[in-house]
């Protein structure tokens, strides 16, 4: 069973510290500070049987609009229910902040994390990268969860 409770910079870390996100991401070039800024905005950690399973939230740039961030640990598949929690709290956070929009720039390259995107509501927006976009270099696609306008 998976439990959100509120965001601590300190949870985001203990999952890059103990190596349990996927080997393939290159967290080493992050800002140093980069788990306390998210802090003073929209965020939640998953937690299991105890364990810190996934940290998520939004940074938000201006009215309408933010940007979508988290950091799993490898096994996150595991927690569905918790995936589901997070998608229930992206719609929410969607209403609370009136946002139409929350996009997500996802490694190219990180196909689990395309799949965890899709499940919790993101769809890809174009197929084509932006190329050398994160602090890696790594490429990425832009997903986003977009509400429809009432025309």
């Amino acid at each position: 069973m998976v439990e959100l409770i509120n965001y601590l910079p300190e949870h985001a870390e203990q999952i890059v510290a103990e190596g349990d996100t996927d080997p393939s991401i290159n967290v080493g070039n992050l800002p140093a500070n980069w788990a306390a800024i998210r802090k003073g905005s929209p965020a939640m950690t998953g937690v299991a049987d105890g364990r810190i399973v996934g940290c998520s939230g939004l940074e938000i740039w201006w009215p309408g609009m933010a940007e979508g961030w988290g950091v799993f640990v490898k096994d996150i598949y595991k927690y569905r229910m918790g995936l589901r929690l997070l998608k229930d709290k992206f719609y929410e956070w969607m209403d609370e902040y009136k946002l139409n929009r929350i996009q997500a720039p996802l490694r190219a390259d990180f196909e689990d994390g395309k799949k965890l995107a899709v499940f919790v509501g993101f769809k890809c927006e174009n197929p084509n990268p932006m190329k050398r976009y994160h602090c890696d270099d790594s490429d990425a696609l832009m997903y986003s969860i977009v509400r429809e306008r009432n025309v």
